[in-house]
């Protein structure tokens, strides 16, 4: 019982900033924090209470030693076996009464060990649960870069793609110059041939060239205008895809930033409940060993007692009969005295 008012229950370290409510945020996370950390302060105050309750018992137990060494020293000085018979009567209702007290104690000290222990499976589910959480982050986040990933390579593709339209468009364009070219020095050579051959004759040949000319320009324009516009279509459809592409990339990357905060966020919560279990084991397995050890005290100072009052007994119905034949003895002396006594004044009458 000594050794139970040295022991001290550790107390349970809170983070500061939950305790100022202007400078918590709006988080599901941080208010499961806030309350758990006001559960914590509940358990705090029963393991008190129940340490406060074990050094009232200590301090019942010391008054009573003294009480029982002062109901010794009285005993002894009066030596009166009415008295000292009252005095046991009245200790033993006393001890009946703390053993009812302790036993009571012990009840209550057993609800609040079974609620300490609800309050840590309360614990294990929420953890477990955020495991779960974290591992279905993790799987989401490993599915978004194997998306990225996808999406990078196909825009790659697209990129290589694109560069080889372009010079096949410039390739085209070459060719389409050359030809064009070799074309129109074809022209002029048939132009001036026709010209050597038929100057002499009044033909109008300038209008006829022109007309051809008109005709092949209007062609090569058109043919012109045509693959502009495919390839001019083709390079807008490769450009507007790359941009889609580059929106989803940035899209994917700011999802997994938040999906990297949140998982960070949770590995920190996850730490700290990790520690607040332990210390609420800590505090359990601390509040039951003293309440194992008051309750061994308390039984082994009732044992103490019960067998001191026994011997206590046992001493005062010794004391009792040798009262008896020392009242025996005193009796048969007065006899003898009042008998002497008689024949002495018989002697002296005669």
């Amino acid at each position: 019982m000594g050794d139970v008012g040295q022991d001290r229950t550790q107390r349970v370290h809170t983070r500061e900033g939950l305790r100022n409510p202007g400078q918590v945020e709006t988080e599901p996370a941080i208010q499961r924090a806030r309350m758990e950390e006001e559960q914590i302060k509940k358990l705090n105050r029963k393991c008190t209470s129940c340490i406060n309750k074990v050094h009232i018992l200590q301090q019942q137990n010391t008054v009573l030693s003294t009480q029982w060494e002062l109901l010794q020293q009285q005993r002894l000085e009066r030596g009166s076996p009415q008295n000292t018979e009252s005095l046991f009567q009245s200790y033993m209702q006393d001890m009946r009464m703390l053993l009812n007290t302790v036993q009571g104690e012990k009840g209550q000290l057993i609800l609040e060990l079974q609620q300490l222990k609800a309050v840590t499976e309360k614990y294990k589910e929420r953890n477990n649960k955020e495991l779960n959480q974290r591992t279905a982050a993790e799987d989401k986040f490993a599915a978004l870069k194997k998306n990225i990933d996808a999406a990078y390579m196909e825009n790659m593709d697209l990129a290589v793609k694109a560069d080889l339209l372009i010079e096949q468009i410039v390739r085209l364009r070459g060719i389409y110059e050359v030809e064009l070219t070799e074309l129109q020095r074809r022209v002029q050579d048939g132009t001036n041939d026709i010209v050597g051959m038929d100057n002499h004759r009044d033909l109008n040949i300038d209008n006829f060239l022109e007309e051809v000319r008109c005709q092949y320009e209007e062609i090569v324009q058109r043919s012109k205008e045509e693959v502009d516009a495919r390839y001019r279509g083709k390079y807008e459809e490769l450009h507007i895809m790359c941009g889609m592409h580059y929106e989803s990339l940035s899209l994917s990357h700011q999802e997994i930033q938040e999906l990297t905060h949140h998982i960070r966020t949770l590995k920190m919560e996850m730490e700290k409940l990790k520690k607040k279990k332990t210390r609420v084991q800590e505090t359990i397995a601390d509040s039951k060993q003293r309440g194992d050890r008051a309750i061994q005290d308390a039984k082994g100072n009732l044992h103490d007692l019960q067998h001191n009052l026994r011997k206590a007994g046992d001493k005062l119905t010794r004391l009792l009969q040798d009262f008896q034949e020392q009242l025996n003895a005193k009796l048969a002396l007065d006899t003898e005295v009042t008998i002497c006594r008689k024949q002495l004044a018989r002697r002296d009458y005669r």
